[in-house]
């Protein structure tokens, strides 16, 4: 986190300059530390009070502009590594919240698994304690919340039906049944209120 805020700060600092990039100065004689300094603030005002117009130099002063690219200059990669390690100690893949994945691009099958693995190792630890102290203290006795997880988890078309196909198969749900689970079914003019793929 200390990490994270300093290349934060670092960060701002480089655009608050105009992202000024950072140069050598030579000077062809030997320059006290009072020279090197007024030498150094003039430039550096000239700069900021002149962003995008040509420099000008005299007096056999030369500037050398150091190879930094403007990612380099912003530390993407340090700052992205670090947000990542964050992301991950809190139980987030970084995928999930826009960081680089570090691998090969992501395909259906490994956003699907990402989103799994997200809920059993982030989410669900976190929600079940709180459903269920909510349960105890908000609602009648006998009486239980849950979270629906089902959206966030839930299997493509394909997968679906061949689970819906076994379980059918084997007699423990009817055809009825999966069509009101996957809202085929209309009461009244609204969907059924059971959630999907609730016994999941």
């Amino acid at each position: 986190m200390v990490a994270a805020g300093l290349l934060q700060r670092y960060a701002s600092r480089v655009i608050e300059s105009g992202g000024v990039p950072y140069y050598v100065m030579k000077h062809p004689d030997e320059l006290t530390a009072d020279q090197v300094a007024d030498l150094q603030g003039q430039w550096w005002t000239s700069r900021m009070n002149a962003l995008g117009m040509p420099a000008i130099l005299s007096g056999g002063i030369d500037i050398e502009q150091l190879q930094m690219n403007p990612a380099d200059m912003a530390l993407v990669e340090l700052a992205q590594y670090t947000e990542a390690k964050i992301a991950t100690l809190l139980g987030v893949p970084p995928f999930l919240v826009g960081l680089p994945s570090g691998g090969d691009s992501m395909t259906y099958s490994n956003t699907t698994s990402l989103f799994d693995y997200h809920w059993r190792a982030g989410l669900r630890p976190k929600a079940s304690p709180v459903v269920h102290a909510l349960s105890q203290w908000a609602l009648p006795r006998g009486t239980d919340v849950e979270v629906n997880r089902d959206e966030y988890v839930r299997l493509g078309p394909l997968e679906r039906a061949q689970t819906w196909q076994i379980l059918v198969g084997i007699g423990v749900l009817e055809p009825s049944d999966v069509q009101q689970l996957e809202r085929f079914i209309i009461d009244g003019g609204y969907a059924s209120a059971n959630p999907i793929g609730a016994l999941a």
